[in-house]
C-alpha cells in the first residue's frame, strides 16, 4: 500500500538513529582558561556536575551512557615541571604535588591527542590518576563515585593550550575509535553523541595574571597583546596629531566662541 502523505512504512522511523536508549557525552576542555580566572571556570563546571548527573539518573534512568573527557593540548602535564623534574624546581607552580615519578611510565594513550584523559597533571590539576572503572578512558554507566570521578577527569589543569577544535576532531577519529585505539568502545553507532566544548575564558590576559601564573606556556603573540596600548600610543606620537582629534578640538573651540558671544564680554558663566 502507498500512502499519499507518507508513513514510517515508506520512509522509516522519523526518530534519528541514535534514539535507542544510549547517549555518549564528550567533554572537550581547554587547558588555557584557568590561568585567567584562577580556576573559577573549573569550579563552575565541577559544581554543575551533581545536577547534571542527577538529571541523567532521573530523566534518562533507562539510558546507557558513556562520558569521555579530553583536553585542548597535545602534550601531557606541565612542560616547565617536566623539564625541572625531579627538582630542584624554579618555575613549576606545584613542586610538592607534581608526579615526576610518572615520567617515563606513561601509557601511549596518555600522550595521544584526543584520547580520554585519566591522569591530569600540572597547575589546577589533581596530579594523580583518576579511578575509572574497568580500566577504560571514559566513564560508563555504573561508575562508582560518579561525580567525584568526573571532577577528577574534568580538572585537566591550567598548563597548556586551547586547541579544542583539533582535540574534538582527534577524539572521534577512526584511529582512536578503532579496536585497540585509545577511545575504543566510547563512541557507538546507535547512540546519540552530545558534545560539550569548554574553551578558555574570553578576555585579554592581564599582566598580573601572567606574573602570578608563570607556569602557563605563553600564547603565541601574547607579549605583543599585553603591550599593545603602549605601542599604539607610541605610534600616535610618531605620526603626529590625528585628524579626528583635530576635528574635536575645532568643534570645542567653536562652541566656546559661541558661548562667549551669547554671554557677552566680561560676563561670567553664572
Amino acid at each position: 500500500m502507498i500512502y499519499d502523505v507518507g508513513s514510517d512504512l515508506e520512509t522509516g522511523s522519523s526518530k534519528p538513529e541514535g534514539c535507542k536508549g544510549k547517549i555518549d557525552f564528550l567533554f572537550v576542555i581547554s587547558r588555557l582558561m584557568g590561568s585567567v580566572n584562577e580556576g573559577t571556570v573549573y569550579d563552575s563546571l565541577v559544581a554543575a556536575a551533581p545536577s547534571f548527573f542527577a538529571t541523567i539518573e532521573t530523566k534518562f534512568a533507562d539510558f546507557d551512557y558513556h562520558i569521555l573527557v579530553t583536553d585542548g593540548d597535545p602534550t601531557w602535564g606541565s612542560g616547565m615541571c617536566n623539564d625541572e623534574c625531579p627538582g630542584p624546581f624554579m618555575s613549576c607552580k606545584v613542586p610538592d604535588e607534581y608526579p615526576c615519578d610518572a615520567l617515563g611510565h606513561l601509557s601511549s594513550c596518555d600522550l595521544t591527542w584526543g584520547a580520554g584523559v585519566v591522569f591530569n597533571a600540572g597547575w589546577l590539576a589533581p596530579n594523580k590518576p583518576c579511578e575509572v572503572a574497568g580500566g577504560k578512558r571514559y566513564i560508563a554507566k555504573g561508575q562508582p563515585n560518579l561525580a567525584e570521578t568526573f571532577s577528577c577527569l574534568a580538572r585537566v589543569g591550567g598548563s597548556g593550550y586551547d586547541l579544542i577544535g583539533q582535540a574534538l576532531t582527534a577524539a572521534v577519529s577512526p584511529e582512536l575509535r578503532a579496536p585497540g585505539g585509545c577511545n575504543e568502545g566510547f563512541l557507538r553507532d546507535d547512540a546519540l553523541l552530545v558534545v560539550t566544548r569548554r574553551p578558555r575564558a574570553r578576555g585579554r590576559p592581564r599582566a598580573r595574571d601572567l606574573e602570578k601564573h608563570p607556569d602557563r606556556p605563553p600564547e603565541p603573540g601574547q607579549d605583543r597583546r599585553l603591550d599593545r596600548p603602549r605601542r599604539a600610543a607610541a605610534g600616535r606620537r610618531a605620526e603626529g596629531p590625528r585628524p579626528h582629534a583635530d576635528r574635536r578640538f575645532r568643534l570645542r573651540l567653536r562652541q566656546a566662541r559661541r558661548a562667549r558671544r551669547v554671554r557677552g564680554p566680561g560676563r561670567s558663566p553664572g
